[in-house]
């Protein structure tokens, strides 16, 4: 990133290098196209993996008993068809039987892939699949919220990339698995230019040129020379080309004009194994690991059977960690974020700013001596949000530095102007030091809990605390800064235009003690947006004044959004 004392600013337009490889172009005249050919692979390979993940369990127990010695413990009537196979000699039988069943899930895989095509239309993407049961999916260009891209291990080593086009709504993702990674880079950028010419008001300029010529047009590749769809002959011989393979599994997906002008965040490799073995996470799983080490060593053998899913969740846990924060990289352009990761597995999101409806910077307990804090934020148009290995609690920043931190939130907020925090804080724009000392500091010019709220928020009632900005000249943007705990800390950034309500409300110990809490209401996500310990007449006022200011802000949004 840029200026410590300042946002980070926008990347310039990517300038292609001598290095950088060439990128297809996807045609949008309309037309039906379909996936990769290795497609069926992957859906055939998936399933084998899951074969051998039921055959492992299966095995626990006589595993479990060569450890301990005692061949009693795989006796159980559960184990009888694996003893079964053993004892006959059907060994040879059970793989013919095993293989059966795979080639059975290729065929089928094959004949679903055969089915399975999509286009680029002048007003949404399409996908249509199926066999004896079609479907049909269709998302419009308006309602598109994203664009990313999904790439598994055996992905990577062929050359595939998953497309995600994330729109609003339950369930709103339409899928294209799998494409060439080129070529899914390429749907991806002409999505997204698609989309911002709508949003913009822009229309096709010259209906001649196709549904979507302008987009069309754009899909040169970096040496200015659009190249045509390639056949799936020639697709396939592609991806069986070792150089490219090697500079497609290498690819970090930074665009080059993100990469030249350094507006980067990164995140080093020993710092994120410390965040890791410092997570609460972590040191739960060695606690409970401890717990049934010792009842094994005082004579209780079988609680090895309770250690096997300790370990298998934990490394399960510990490895989406690694994946999601290892070559983790953060870059800008003018209306999103970009932010990649992954080892085995790696994703790329495109996160347009209008998405975000909270930021969270937090510092769990054990990564203060560090200095060390993440960064979340909760989306709009994803219903999951958070549901998947690689997007776990919708995590910008895995671990940074303060810095890190204070820059990736205002990269998040589109340096807009957020003015005079209220009840007395610093003047001007919500800066790189009015974020540091909001985050960090003390705090100045928020509003505190009341005097009887330690027997409700214990050590956390210093740091307690909320602050509303006032809107800069010209801007209607607002936010609603709240200060919160001790074990975790943490700091919610929530614009007020994106607010869907505001509430208040008192649990029985604050109507006791007089106090109340107040929540500002977003869609569904990770970061916390509520207070609790304030005074009532307070809270009643902070109350007025983040609804007067949450429909203000949202009508001037609203009457300065694009026709």
């Amino acid at each position: 990133m840029s200026d410590p004392a300042g946002a980070a600013r926008p990347a310039g337009p990517a300038q292609p290098t001598g290095g950088a490889p060439a990128q297809p172009a996807i045609p949008s005249d309309g037309e039906w196209r379909r996936l990769h050919p290795l497609s069926p692979l992957l859906r055939g390979g998936l399933f084998v993996l899951v074969l051998f993940g039921i055959i492992v369990a299966n095995l626990r127990d006589q595993l479990i008993s060569l450890v301990i010695g005692n061949s009693s413990w795989n006796q159980s009537p559960e184990n009888g068809g694996i003893d079964y196979i053993l004892e006959h000699g059907l060994v040879v039988v059970a793989l013919l039987v095993v293989a059966g069943i795979i080639a059975l899930v290729i065929l089928f895989s094959w004949l679903s892939y055969r089915f399975a095509q999509f286009r680029i239309a002048d007003d949404a993407v399409e996908l249509r699949r199926g066999v004896l049961f079609k479907q049909h999916r269709r998302a419009p260009l308006d309602r598109i919220q994203a664009v990313d891209l999904q790439r598994q291990l055996l992905a990577r080593v062929l050359g595939l990339t998953q497309v995600e086009v994330q729109t609003a709504g339950q369930g709103g993702k339409l899928t294209l698995a799998y494409l060439g990674h080129r070529d899914a880079q390429a749907v991806r950028e002409q999505i997204l230019r698609l989309v911002r010419a709508q949003t913009a008001g822009a229309v096709s300029p010259d209906p001649a040129a196709g549904p979507a010529g302008a987009g069309a047009a754009g899909m040169a590749d970096a040496t200015g020379t659009a190249t045509a769809d390639a056949q799936p002959g020639s697709r396939l011989r592609n991806a069986l080309d070792l150089e490219s393979r090697v500079t497609d599994f290498a690819d970090d997906d930074v665009d080059q004009g993100a990469r030249m002008s350094g507006t980067l965040v990164t995140v080093p490799l020993g710092r994120l194994i410390g965040s890791i073995v410092l997570g609460w996470g972590f040191l739960v799983a060695i606690v409970l690991v401890g717990v049934i080490g010792g009842f094994v060593i005082a004579g209780h053998p079988a609680a090895l059977a309770g250690l096997v899913p300790i370990v298998i969740a934990s490394v399960a846990v510990i490895v989406s960690h690694f994946n999601r924060g290892f070559g983790f990289t953060l870059s800008r352009s003018d209306d999103a974020i970009r932010i990649g990761a992954g080892l085995t597995a790696t994703r790329t999101e495109t996160i347009p700013f209008a998405r975000v409806h909270a930021v969270d910077v937090r510092q769990p307990l054990l990564w203060k001596p560090f200095g060390w804090w993440q960064v979340r934020i909760t989306l709009a148009g994803n219903a999951s949000n958070g549901s998947d290995g690689q997007k776990v609690a919708g995590i910008v920043l895995p671990v940074g530095t303060l810095d890190d931190a204070v820059r990736v939130t205002q990269t998040i907020l589109g340096d807009r102007d957020f003015f005079a925090v209220s009840g007395g804080g610093a003047e001007g724009p919500l800066s790189y030091a009015v974020l540091r000392d909001g985050i960090a500091g003390a705090g100045g010019g928020y509003l505190g809990a009341g005097p009887r709220s330690g027997l409700v928020l214990w050590a956390a009632r210093r740091r307690t605390g909320i602050a509303v900005t006032e809107p800069g000249p010209g801007s209607p943007h607002t936010l609603a800064l709240i200060r919160r705990g001790v074990l975790t800390r943490g700091y919610a950034l929530v614009p007020l235009a994106r607010a869907q309500s505001v509430l208040l409300h008192r649990t029985f110990f604050h109507r006791v003690l007089g106090l109340a809490r107040v929540r500002v209401h977003t869609v569904f996500g990770p970061v916390p947006t509520e207070i609790a310990g304030l005074e009532l007449d307070h809270a009643r006022r902070l109350f007025e004044q983040l609804a007067a200011q949450a429909v203000a802000a949202q009508r001037d949004d609203v009457a300065g959004a694009p026709r």
